[in-house]
């Protein structure tokens, strides 16, 4: 199975993508003092986040990974699991990505009830993905990860419970097969721009704090605001599991960085890293 990725959100000619991503690469910095265990980084289209995920991407550039575990929210489905695919490639202009069928086994073994091996959230019924979250990040990752395969996951759930297990459950598959975790999610969204950058402070502070059950409670009390916040909670509680206390904001952004005439309706985007 080939799963193609929607347009508009980077270019479709491969030489102006490549060199689009090592330009965004190029302007970042890595900061870290090892590889992370887990990263943070933004889904929207590459003229507004793309500088900010390039600072996440930055920070596993050469780093020996095997496999690239990505957790994304369902913006179109809801579904009570997290939802994988185990086989095929994503394909970009930049080449194939293979997705690892033997993890995404494995995870289904490890929890039959929160993980389930489905096309659910992920693709149409011509095969191209309907789900941007995964498939924007697949570029930066055959620039950065060139030899590591993905695991594809999409969490179509807000229940607490059933995010936690599959936290943890991706955190012992992802300590044991040499694989980064990536959490794929934007800020918020829609307001003026000098009240979403206070909002996305706040939701920046808590996630620092690697507090899974404060970021929830925050989230439902409408104190922050991450449109995968499932996909971040899932995170850190994968970080909890591990070990991986340390936490660094890497970047942050909003859409009026890039288009100014829009400040009065802006979309947050920020990259984080988590290490052991």
């Amino acid at each position: 199975m080939q799963i193609s990725c929607p347009t508009g959100f980077y270019p479709h000619y491969a030489p102006e993508l490549r060199k689009l991503v090592e330009q965004y690469l190029g302007a970042a910095e890595k900061l870290l003092p090892k590889p992370p265990f887990s990263l943070i980084v933004p889904h929207a289209g590459y003229f507004y986040s793309g500088q900010t995920a390039a600072w996440g991407f930055r920070q596993i550039q050469d780093a020996p990974f095997d496999n690239l575990i990505v957790l994304a929210p369902s913006h179109y489905d809801r579904f009570p699991y997290a939802s994988l695919l185990s086989t095929g490639v994503y394909r970009t202009p930049l080449g194939d990505m293979p997705i690892n069928r033997e993890l995404a086994e494995r995870l289904t073994e490890s929890d039959k009830i929160n993980f389930k091996i489905s096309p659910r959230g992920h693709l149409n019924l011509d095969g191209t993905a309907v789900e941007h979250s995964i498939s924007v990040q697949i570029p930066f990752l055959q620039v950065v990860q060139p030899q590591a395969c993905i695991v594809p996951l999409l969490i179509g759930t807000h229940d607490v419970e059933a995010i936690r297990r599959i936290g943890e459950t991706v955190s012992e598959i992802a300590l044991t097969s040499n694989s980064l975790i990536v959490a794929s999610s934007d800020l918020s969204h829609f307001y003026p721009c000098e009240y979403a950058r206070q909002l996305d402070g706040r939701t920046l502070q808590t996630i620092e704090t690697g507090d899974a059950i404060t970021f929830i409670d925050c989230i439902e009390s409408g104190d922050i605001e991450a449109c995968g916040s499932a996909a971040v909670a899932a995170v850190l509680f994968a970080n909890k599991r591990a070990g991986a206390v340390n936490a660094c904001i890497l970047h942050r952004s909003d859409s009026s960085d890039a288009s100014p005439e829009l400040k009065s309706r802006v979309v947050g985007y920020a990259s984080a890293a988590f290490w052991i």
